[in-house]
């Protein structure tokens, strides 16, 4: 499209797909159960102008920027910060409550043995063989809550699940990463192929920002 039609045309190809697969996201977070704050007429207008983007009706400003050199913001999975995962362990009576860290990395959740930098992966689990749910303080009080966390994610892998294993609980205190964590369980199920995962995490590292890329690397 670049070469044929020129820059103009492929700028604006760009950014309505990017458009488009931005407000599938914000019906996506609307339609979740806890999505109080977007009402019916809300969640119908997003899906009104996801309809005019896809049939190229819709209008938007192509914003005409200097080029420059593209730079590699991905990041390697053993320079990323890894957050806390909790687990009930069935072999431990003494200290049921094990402590992990993890890091979420082209569609898999890594577990680490423990925050140390050089501490090794215990298990992978496939993200879209997994089902998660956001959890409160006010909406579950089961198994005990980590101190100074008041959110976090109940995590049900398949293969724990055929192994009689309890969830992994994922804590953070910034409310939005967790959702950013729930958003890549469900994205998983739909980027089922390699290819798909790898072509949307190259096109996010080359056509935006980093704290877009942080949002994808949470």
């Amino acid at each position: 499209l670049k070469d044929t039609q020129g820059d103009a045309s492929y700028q604006k190809a760009v950014k309505q797909a990017m458009m488009i697969a931005a407000e599938e996201l914000r019906l996506m977070d609307a339609k979740e159960v806890s999505a109080s704050a977007y009402s019916k007429p809300e969640i119908e207008e997003i899906q009104e102008r996801i309809s005019r983007l896809q049939a190229g009706n819709a209008r938007f400003p192509i914003s005409g920027t200097k080029k420059k050199k593209l730079q590699n913001v991905t990041q390697h999975r053993g320079d990323r910060k890894r957050e806390t995962l909790m687990k009930i362990s069935r072999t431990r009576p003494c200290c049921s409550r094990v402590e992990r860290s993890f890091i979420l990395d082209n569609g898999q959740l890594l577990v680490y043995r423990d925050h140390h930098p050089n501490a090794k992966v215990k298990a992978m689990y496939e993200l879209k063989d997994a089902t998660c749910f956001y959890e409160d303080r006010n909406s579950a009080s089961l198994p005990k809550w980590m101190e100074g966390y008041s959110k976090r994610l109940r995590v049900i892998c398949g293969e724990r699940e055929k192994q009689r294993k309890s969830p992994l609980f994922l804590y953070s205190k910034d409310d939005a990463k967790i959702h950013r964590w729930k958003r890549a369980f469900t994205l998983a199920k739909v980027l089922v192929s390699e290819n798909d995962r790898r072509a949307l995490k190259v096109s996010i590292g080359r056509a935006v920002s980093g704290a877009l890329q942080k949002a994808w690397d949470a």
